[in-house]
């Protein structure tokens, strides 16, 4: 019997979203699925280090996102041909077979601010194999995105977070 493999969503304004995808990929791994985990805008993580550790094929996109270099948030009517052909390589590489689970962390972000469109991502979806696992991350899925194409859909609400008390990030915790 061949598994049915589902999409998950993991977005919201809260931390959690990529900490639940590392969380899913090292339970597959520990199953014996090969995943690939991939980063888009993310230069130092901490848990690369581990994942690789356990035999999960890391890549990164490790350019900036839009909305940290400019002084505002816009939306770009122009698709950034890198960020979009790195998620079309991951897709490739999950359609030859060599993954049973696919993470494209932060991708949300890269459809909310242009740098890919929804088509491409829509079309890419839609020639997933069956035997494929795929999860995304980030915050800015559009609504009608997350209701036609998850099977999972998570929501991640900030209710209080010591950003706004002062303290910054901290390496172990945030990334």
């Amino acid at each position: 019997m061949e598994k049915k493999c589902l999409i998950h969503i993991y977005t919201g304004d809260a931390k959690g979203k990529t900490t639940s995808a590392v969380g899913l990929a090292v339970r597959a791994r520990g199953a014996g699925w090969k995943v690939l985990f991939t980063q888009l805008y993310k230069f130092k993580s901490s848990e690369i280090p581990m994942l690789q550790e356990l035999g999960i094929d890391v890549k990164q996109y490790s350019h900036p996102h839009r909305y940290f270099t400019s002084n505002e948030n816009q939306h770009s009517d122009e698709p950034s041909k890198e960020c979009t052909d790195f998620v079309i390589r991951a897709f490739d590489a999950a359609k030859k077979g060599y993954y049973d689970m696919l993470v494209i962390d932060e991708l949300g972000p890269a459809i909310a601010c242009g740098d890919i469109s929804i088509p491409v991502i829509t079309k890419l979806i839609n020639e997933k194999p069956k035997t494929l696992e795929l999860v995304l991350t980030g915050r800015g899925f559009p609504k009608k995105f997350m209701q036609k194409h998850a099977d999972y859909c998570t929501e991640m609400t900030l209710r209080k977070h010591p950003f706004y008390s002062g303290i910054q990030a901290r390496e172990g915790i945030e990334f």
